[in-house]
């Protein structure tokens, strides 16, 4: 099967350096690496620029279209030359040496996957909070709490969703579903991409020998109550993807859609006023208007033949 890695970067060069070498290192290197730059403005394009053409492919954008805008364009240009498989990842993802290998054993163990995501931690080890995926939970037999697929040689648990840090993408889900919505910009765009492959009846899995790093400055999930004042501006793109999901998910009249938005801005204030900073205003307004213009967004989903 022929493989293309997809990175996304923005402004990250020493961490996009350090991805980059760890896909060299990998023990079944990827046939073509293929680079979407959103428009970085730190050194990244030289950088770039300097890479092995025959291994490489770069996308310069002339504006940063977020990471949504990128994983959808990266694995477009993938599945469209004819690549069987996608693996993807932010700049900031550091793969084991083995990992893209066990992504990949894992295909064998269904004739219907969709998708295999490698286990994230953080530089500790422990497994990284952003990243932990929708366990299939057993629905009658309770003693065992996941669905498996396991073997001895790859430990594979079924999932509804998962994250773009180093998920592995059949070109067949692809053209099946359709591609990430771009204009998510960024937050939920992997979650809602992967339930829609779940949900189209192809299987997707949890590879727990497949490790990456996922460098981020702190292990953290995305709560406004501890995240950083600089970054409020993401919880717009929260608030709003996360409310189209929600209103696409069931048939729910527009009154108890709404009624449901109201509380889930209680749900938010109520963190939100944990801080212990001046910043809660920053925090509220971010989500009171991503929740309003969650009520009328609808992206389109493109296609891909």
């Amino acid at each position: 099967m022929e493989i293309a890695a997809v990175v996304v970067t923005y402004n990250r060069l020493e961490l996009l350096k350090e991805s980059l070498a760890a896909i060299e290192k990998q023990s079944l290197l990827p046939n073509r690496v293929i680079v979407i730059d959103n428009n970085s403005t730190d050194g990244t394009t030289e950088y770039l620029e300097s890479l092995d053409k025959s291994f490489y492919e770069v996308v310069y954008l002339e504006r940063n279209i977020g990471g949504a805008g990128g994983f959808s364009l990266g694995i477009k240009i993938a599945v469209t030359q004819g690549y069987d498989l996608v693996w993807v990842m932010d700049d900031d993802t550091i793969p084991a040496t083995t990992a893209l290998k066990r992504l990949v054993d894992a295909f064998s163990l269904s004739d219907n996957v969709g998708f295999a995501v490698s286990k994230a931690v953080w530089v500790d080890g422990k497994p990284h909070k952003m990243n932990c995926p929708g366990f299939d939970v057993a629905s009658r037999d309770r003693s065992s709490m996941f669905n498996s697929y396991s073997t001895p040689e790859v430990p594979a648990f079924s999932v509804r969703s998962a994250t773009f840090v180093s998920m592995l993408i059949s070109a067949k889900a692809v053209k099946a579903v359709g591609l990430p919505i771009a204009d998510f910009f960024i937050w939920a765009d992997d979650i809602e991409f992967s339930n829609r492959v779940v949900s189209a009846g192809f299987v997707g899995l949890y590879v727990d020998n497949s490790i990456v790093c996922h460098k981020t400055p702190d292990n953290y999930f995305g709560h406004p109550q501890v995240t950083p004042p600089e970054s409020a501006w993401k919880f717009y793109y929260q608030a709003r993807n996360t409310s189209y999901m929600r209103r696409k998910s069931g048939k729910i009249g527009k009154l108890a859609f709404l009624l449901k938005q109201l509380n889930r801005y209680r749900v938010y204030a109520h963190r939100i006023n944990k801080r212990t900073d001046s910043n809660k205003h920053l925090f509220k307004r971010q989500i009171r208007k991503g929740l309003w213009d969650g009520l009328f967004f609808n992206p389109k989903i493109e296609k891909v033949e």
